[in-house]
């Protein structure tokens, strides 16, 4: 015969339930949720608007970023790591360095011209189709890169380091001054464009070309846009935030392009990082599906050129 054990039980008393490893209590189990980002320091400020309003931007990636969400600026530095290293520059046809380079057309040959993160010269060397009389110099923190365009003859002279610690043997000497995606490699991009500022002659032009943080496409993206990636200080300036900083230091905008400054490649970029991070048999579909990832970038690239998908934009501005 069986024995009832619950019978000279107090009549609420509950018989305990086992423990394990998989005991969640009645509850349904939590989702394991990745590493969150860390909170922005106590006070810290946005450097383009002043407001306290900053919010961690998730993700898993090298750069620990914060966003304002008054103006979007987004900014950030490296985590620790012994992999940490200045990033190549990405690669550009030949054809974006002359679209950037006849920006300048309407606005005659200038005599000099140095362009920032210049790295082998690529620039120069299109930009010579446009103005062949033009005098192009080149700056780069690499020096074998730097030295390799100037021995190649892209350049004529080589300046090292970045343009705020070069700027006592450039002030006013050029006509034109051109940042193609340096101001989100700058410890300080405020410093880059008051340093451009002094090297520039009166009536000199910039020329900016940077990453859209109010891309809707960078946004999608997330953790695996392209500037996300880097494993370098990160500073995404807002167009507006860039044109009222160039105000204040006595520019005149001229033009701004957003769709027709779009570069494709970041879902190209975002799918085969996204796949190789995985590691195991995922990882063997990182080259197919990049390469499906950058026909479509291509496709899009269009629709792109015309809404808010667009992810770079470009700034001439005019020194007064």
């Amino acid at each position: 015969m069986s024995t009832n054990t619950t019978a000279h039980l107090p009549k609420h008393t509950e018989l305990p339930r086992p423990t394990g490893a998989g005991d969640t209590g009645g509850r349904a189990p939590r989702r394991r949720r990745g590493p969150q980002a860390p909170p922005p320091a106590a006070g810290a400020e946005c450097g383009w608007c002043g407001s306290r309003r900053l919010l961690p931007v998730p993700r898993a990636a090298a750069v620990r970023l914060t966003r304002c969400s008054r103006c979007a600026h987004t900014f950030g530095v490296p985590r620790a790591t012994a992999s940490a290293r200045p990033p190549a520059p990405r690669a550009v046809p030949e054809r974006r360095h002359r679209e950037r380079a006849r920006l300048l057309l309407p606005y005659g040959e200038p005599e000099s011209w140095l362009d920032v993160g210049t790295g082998e010269g690529a620039f120069p060397a299109a930009a010579r189709s446009c103005f062949p009389y033009t005098a192009f110099d080149g700056l780069d923190p690499d020096p074998a890169r730097i030295d390799r365009a100037r021995a190649e003859g892209h350049i004529e002279e080589a300046h090292r380091g970045t343009l705020s610690s070069a700027l006592p043997a450039l002030v006013g000497r050029y006509d034109v001054i051109s940042l193609f995606h340096q101001l989100e490699r700058a410890p300080d991009p405020q410093a880059e464009l008051a340093a451009a500022a002094q090297a520039l002659r009166t009536g000199g032009h910039l020329l900016v070309e940077a990453y859209d943080p109010r891309s809707a496409l960078g946004t999608l993206l997330g953790p695996h846009w392209t500037p996300f990636t880097e494993r370098a200080p990160a500073h995404l300036v807002p167009c507006s935030g860039l044109r009222r900083a160039l105000r204040e230091l006595g520019f005149t905008v001229l033009t701004v392009q957003r769709g027709s400054a779009h570069l494709p490649g970041d879902l190209r970029t975002a799918a085969a990082r996204a796949l190789a991070h995985r590691g195991g048999p995922t990882a063997l579909l990182a080259r197919p599906l990049g390469g499906a990832a950058g026909a479509l970038d291509t496709l899009l690239a269009p629709l792109a050129r015309h809404t808010r998908l667009s992810t770079t934009y470009r700034v001439l501005a005019r020194r007064r």
